[in-house]
């Protein structure tokens, strides 16, 4: 089980992901009733995150965050989410982050999310082979990491005979439809 500080560490990441993924949307009321919390623990939860050098403020009742994150906050974010070691860096880190901006962080919440709750994923992929991008659809088993680049592992179109790889730096496009997988027992990898 988890402990509080982890959850709350972890309710944190998920709100900055949130609110680069959509600025001036989200109020501090709108996150306390989303994670079934106090707003004053949201209040907290954003003194944590500009402590950590993430610049999130609330105007005109919506949060925002002030600037982009830096690489070397992201990769601690990061790591620390995928509960990694914070002293190790994500040697692709660079080139997804120029793919997706400041919705990283949001994307690697939505795909732990899918992992936990059994969910696919559909995403654009760049494969060297072939002309143009494909699209897959995938329930993920796993984000790993083999020496410094991490890849996402899962089985293509909820097939458990067909366990695929790919890496994180040639997807284009993520899109998550709320669709859970009929398998009941996946592996752990």
């Amino acid at each position: 089980m988890k402990s509080k500080i982890t959850d709350e560490l972890l309710r944190q990441i998920e709100i900055a992901a949130m609110v680069l993924h959509q600025a001036d949307f989200y109020s501090e009321f709108d996150l306390a009733e989303h994670f079934g919390n106090s707003v004053q623990s949201i209040r907290r939860d954003m003194g944590k995150l500009r402590n950590m050098g993430i610049e999130i403020h609330s105007s005109k009742g919506t949060l925002s965050i002030d600037k982009s994150i830096n690489l070397n906050t992201l990769n601690d974010i990061l790591c620390t989410y995928l509960s990694l070691s914070n002293n190790e860096t994500i040697r692709n880190l660079k080139l997804i982050q120029n793919k997706f901006g400041d919705n990283i962080i949001y994307y690697f919440v939505k795909l732990i999310k899918a992992i936990n709750e059994k969910r696919f994923v559909i995403f654009t992929y760049k494969v060297y082979y072939s002309e143009g991008p494909i699209e897959r659809t995938i329930l993920p088993l796993t984000l790993s990491r083999i020496g410094k680049t991490i890849y996402l592992i899962g089985y293509e179109n909820d097939n458990p005979n067909k366990i695929r790889h790919y890496l994180l730096e040639r997807i284009i496009k993520f899109d998550f439809p709320n669709i859970k997988s009929k398998i009941k027992n996946s592996p752990d990898i």
